[in-house]
């Protein structure tokens, strides 16, 4: 006995003949124009992406950062121009310099702009292409330590805190008065080595003359971390700070 098997291919499409009807084609300049659109809403994303990033480090800081960037930086003498100059190469290859996690190491007196400089290289790079960026000094970074033992919190939550962004700008590590506690280095080395090992840079400013004197404050082990194939420059030059004529 044979058994007859309906077609029901060819009762759906008699049933139904628009839903087997071929897609449309989309004319060529049609589909350029909308390309074109859907280009420009993923540009007008990303540079408000960028811009908000930036407000978030500025404010951060605080409204002194607002005007910050290697344009605005003054220039008077050639040292400034070669450490402003070799800034702005790295920022113009920041893709590869951030992807190989190549940090930056500035240091000198207090007072010469490095603070400035770390601000102005981060406005740099996101003027170019997004990545997150996180500011913290170390006064501040100290004081965290000191919630974490006073308030009972975790040092794992504080680590990952700092190691979790792109981009570390750590400013001025280095007590204004004397050596860091022990407790204070360890976790400042903690933050450097999780993002060491996780190739996220670190920008860091130093107010030491030389990196003996960085060695001796914060110890060999965690300055060698942040200039290992980092881009380091010398700001040796006077402070720019100025009274008051009135």
């Amino acid at each position: 006995m044979s058994i007859e098997i309906p077609n029901i291919v060819a009762e759906l499409r008699e049933r139904y003949p628009r839903c087997f009807e071929p897609e449309p084609t989309e004319p060529p300049e049609d589909r350029a124009a909308r390309e074109r659109f859907e280009g420009e809403v993923r540009r007008r994303e990303d540079l408000c992406r960028r811009r908000r990033e930036w407000e978030t480090i500025v404010a951060r800081f605080g409204r002194r950062a607002e005007d910050f960037s290697l344009d605005t930086f003054e220039v008077t003498d050639p040292a400034q121009r070669t450490v402003v100059d070799a800034l702005r190469r790295y920022a113009g290859a920041a893709a590869e310099n951030i992807a190989a996690g190549r940090n930056i190491v500035l240091y000198g007196g207090v007072g010469s702009g490095k603070t400035h400089l770390l601000f102005g290289t981060a406005r740099e790079i996101l003027r170019r292409e997004f990545h997150t960026f996180a500011w913290i000094c170390g006064a501040e970074f100290a004081g965290q330590c000191r919630d974490v033992i006073d308030n009972e919190g975790t040092e794992d939550s504080l680590i990952r805190r700092w190691a979790r962004p792109d981009v570390l700008l750590l400013d001025d590590p280095i007590p204004a008065i004397g050596p860091l506690s022990p407790f204070q280095a360890a976790q400042l080395g903690r933050v450097i080595d999780a993002r060491y090992r996780a190739l996220r840079p670190t920008f860091a400013s130093m107010n030491a003359r030389s990196g003996k004197q960085a060695d001796e404050v914060l110890g060999a082990p965690l300055v060698d971390r942040l200039r290992d194939n980092a881009l380091c420059l010398a700001c040796t030059w006077p402070s720019h700070r100025r009274p008051s004529p009135n």
